[in-house]
């Protein structure tokens, strides 16, 4: 049986939504799903501009005319053959001390030989000669090549 109690109780809870007060313990599934969908539709929106402003940057990057200068490295053949000759003292040191043919051969000069005798005398054999490599000087700005029509920005 309903008592009076629970009839109050039931006219009060109509009254209090006919004045337009929500009701807290009733979920509203429309209400969280369009709520998800606005989110997830933000996040989609922002995530594409981004990717399209990034893409927009890096595009105009690219187009930005880059002009590469080298510079020619000398070769120094007098150096190369001091540093030869070092390495060729240093190996018959080698050879000296373990006293015998390592198996190394190194294309290098003669060491100058001294010899001594009552007057000092100095002898030295005769060297190769190691050629100086021709390096090509960088282009000069007239050797550039023009940029096809295409590529320009």
């Amino acid at each position: 049986m309903i008592e009076t109690k629970d009839i109050t109780k039931m006219v009060s809870h109509i009254i209090r939504r006919d004045k337009g007060i929500a009701d807290t313990q009733i979920m509203h599934p429309a209400r969280e799903w369009f709520t998800g969908l606005g989110i997830t539709t933000l996040i989609v929106a922002l995530g594409s501009w981004f990717c399209f402003y990034l893409y927009i940057s890096q595009s105009r990057e690219m187009q930005k005319e880059v002009v590469i200068t080298e510079q020619a490295i000398p070769y120094q053949a007098a150096t190369v053959k001091n540093a030869l000759d070092l390495f060729a003292a240093k190996q018959k040191k080698l050879e000296a001390i373990l006293g015998g043919d390592m198996g190394i051969v190194m294309p290098v000069s003669d060491i100058a030989t001294t010899t001594a005798t009552s007057t000092e005398e100095t002898t030295s054999t005769s060297t190769t000669e190691i050629p100086e490599m021709i390096i090509d000087p960088p282009p000069l700005p007239e050797d550039v090549e023009e940029v096809p029509a295409m590529l320009a920005p």
